[in-house]
């Protein structure tokens, strides 16, 4: 039996895609848990991932991202022309009553792109139009908790670190209420949005 050769993929949307084809191919169309998860593991992405920190991944991987005023009621656009991506995040989100809303709309439309890339290597996901738009807000979620998850691992070994048993307890007592809060905005954030006139 010969070992198997892993290939390393460039750090791309289609470097990314082509490693999740090569790693779930016998389990798709995938949901979009596995997809973000895999995301947040191939981009190596932790924290709380805000507007800044996402612009700055999306110029690592080449797409330009920009903000400007969009017609109603559309918060975010995409595209892909000679070769290039960019995104556009809609103006109106800058002072939007929702927090994350901003960085949801930049991972919805960083998932409209993945769809592409999957298209593109004859894997689409999406069935239609509808589905890729229920999928790519669903997408945007996971990957804010997926990525949230690990800085909240490393916080959990901190608080494994402190002598005393009481403040140990009321640290992950604190922690478990904070990233419940945040499951919660994260999971509802596209439920909450709808309620906000843009």
């Amino acid at each position: 039996m010969e070992p198997e050769i892993s290939v390393q993929q460039p750090v791309s949307l289609i470097g990314f895609c082509k490693t999740v084809i090569a790693k779930r191919s016998a389990n798709w169309p995938l949901d979009e848990n596995a997809i973000a998860s895999d995301f947040v593991s191939f981009f190596a992405l932790d924290g709380l991932l805000q507007m800044q920190d996402l612009e700055h991944f999306c110029q690592k991987i080449g797409i330009e991202v920009s903000s400007q005023d969009l017609p109603k009621p559309l918060r975010g656009h995409c595209c892909t022309y000679k070769g290039k991506s960019a995104i556009v995040v809609g103006t109106f989100q800058g002072s939007a009553a929702v927090p994350g809303s901003v960085e949801h709309t930049l991972l919805h439309e960083l998932r409209e792109l993945i769809e592409g890339e999957f298209r593109k290597l004859g894997r689409p996901i999406a069935t239609d139009y509808s589905d890729l738009e229920s999928r790519a807000e669903s997408f945007a979620s996971h990957v804010r908790v997926c990525a949230g998850l690990k800085t909240a691992e490393e916080v959990f070994q901190f608080i494994g670190g402190i002598e005393s048993r009481l403040l140990q307890v009321a640290a992950i007592v604190l922690v478990a209420v904070m990233g419940m809060a945040y499951f919660l905005a994260c999971v509802n954030l596209p439920q909450w949005e709808d309620q906000f006139p843009m």
